[in-house]
């Protein structure tokens, strides 16, 4: 399966701004490549702002390929949308082609107990991806990720936040975009 994966592209308000820029590249790179499934691992804006997280939302689905997002905390910047916001992610379990790809909310620095449990089903073929690296985590969801990683440890894990690119194992951190 090939994925295209993305993160942390902090839309600002000023439409002229380089990110969108690279958003524009980024779109006409991915339609290239041809992939299987896109994968947004969250902060899609700098603030929160709803309509430019809808408007990226909709841009993305256009690209007319599988795409799979979660948002991350700095979409919850606006309190008046937060809430809005955090439940427009993707379906925790989702299937692309032959793989299971799992789109773990936790744009709160925590994850709940229903997508642990829907987690349990993950396996070396899986993907799971997330916004925070473990160690973002709130106490109590770092403990409960730590022993669910324990009996996963051939599970794909990727994530974004840190803007940092490195691969540990089958644990990988997205750069910034």
């Amino acid at each position: 399966m090939k994925v295209c994966l993305m993160c942390d592209l902090h839309l600002p308000f000023d439409k002229n701004a380089l990110q969108y820029d690279v958003l524009e590249w980024a779109i006409a790179d991915i339609k290239k490549k041809e992939p299987d499934c896109i994968i947004y691992a969250g902060d899609v804006t700098c603030d929160g702002d709803i309509n430019r997280y809808k408007e990226f939302i909709e841009k993305m689905k256009e690209t007319d390929i599988p795409f799979l997002y979660i948002p991350g905390n700095s979409d919850l910047r606006d309190e008046r949308y937060a809430d809005e916001i955090s439940k427009m992610a993707s379906e925790c379990k989702n299937s692309v082609a032959d793989c299971t790809v799992y789109a773990v909310n936790d744009c709160d620095m925590t994850i709940s107990d229903n997508q642990f449990e829907i987690l349990e089903d993950a396996d070396e073929t899986s993907i799971v991806f997330m916004h925070h690296p473990v160690g973002s985590h709130k106490e109590g969801t770092k403990e409960k990720f730590n022993a669910w990683r324990e009996g996963h440890k051939d599970v794909t894990v990727i994530y974004g936040h840190k803007h940092l690119s490195y691969v540990d194992g089958n644990e990988i951190s997205l750069q910034a975009m």
